[in-house]
């Protein structure tokens, strides 16, 4: 008796059931072209600059130029804390979209996909992300003569 292991792959076809989309009668389906590589990651490019706009030779406690700093730092921060441009993935990993309505327009391409409203759009990505991430799984089983 030989004993082997197959793979079984995740499905390229994925319903999202981000707002109780697999609940419905046709629900949308991301189709990947690809899964992520092992490790990899899709890093967002940095927006602005902390030294924009800042004289820091009047930055002194309680100065109107250490509020407009203060602002710039949480402004930076706010603007970088993602820690994966969705978009990215989106567009490297995503072919297209079926049965994908917003309202009356079809969304297909991943272009119109991101110029949805950003709640919507980041957390069906944050959704995709996830389970592309999710190792393809082995199993195991009996072969007999």
């Amino acid at each position: 008796m030989a004993i082997f292991k197959s793979l079984n792959p995740k499905e390229k076809t994925y319903i999202f059931s981000s707002f109780d989309n697999d609940k419905e009668k046709d629900p949308a389906k991301a189709v990947f072209k690809r899964f992520p590589f092992p490790n990899e990651i899709f890093i967002p490019e940095l927006k602005g600059s902390l030294f924009d706009e800042i004289d820091f030779s009047k930055v002194k406690q309680g100065s109107a130029e250490m509020e407009k700093m203060t602002k710039a730092i949480m402004k930076y921060f706010t603007q970088n804390m993602a820690k994966i441009d969705y978009e990215k993935f989106c567009e490297e990993c995503i072919d297209h979209f079926e049965s994908f309505f917003f309202g009356e327009t079809e969304i297909k391409k991943v272009a119109d996909f991101v110029k949805l409203p950003p709640h919507l759009w980041a957390t069906i990505a944050n959704e995709l992300y996830e389970y592309a991430q999710k190792e393809e799984k082995f199993t195991a089983g009996e072969l007999t003569a």
